[in-house]
């Protein structure tokens, strides 16, 4: 649980560090800096990834510790991954939509591959002993 944790925070901060650099020009923060520390952006970074474990607790990943499928490992992240991203894009992101339909879902996309690929990689490097 501890490395799903850090693992889906690395990609929540990872993923607003890509949102900060496609909104640069229209943004209101001077820096990357004041983004970052601003109130929304902290209180996702505390309160989404608690979210995520919710829902990887929900999706039975956590019921059995020992004797993991890969296969199994890898549709349980990718599809709670994919839940977890339609549940906070719409909830936290829907006000940066912008007029193309191209740009929201490319940023639904990376939402998706960085939270996948990023607790992919802690998961399997955790069980692959």
């Amino acid at each position: 649980m501890i490395g799903d944790f850090l693992s889906t925070n690395i990609a929540w901060l990872l993923f607003n560090l890509i949102r900060y650099n496609w909104f640069e020009t229209t943004s209101t923060f001077d820096t990357l800096v004041s983004f970052l520390t601003s109130k929304n952006v902290v209180a996702g970074q505390i309160i989404f990834p608690l979210l995520m474990l919710g829902l990887y607790y929900l999706s039975g990943y956590y019921n059995q510790v020992f004797l993991k499928s890969r296969l199994q490992e890898f549709i349980t992240t990718s599809t709670t991954s994919f839940i977890g991203m339609v549940v906070i894009f719409f909830a936290a992101l829907f006000n940066d939509i912008n007029a193309e339909r191209a740009f929201t879902y490319e940023m639904m996309l990376v939402l998706f591959m960085t939270f996948f690929f990023v607790v992919y990689i802690v998961r399997y490097s955790i069980t692959r002993v």
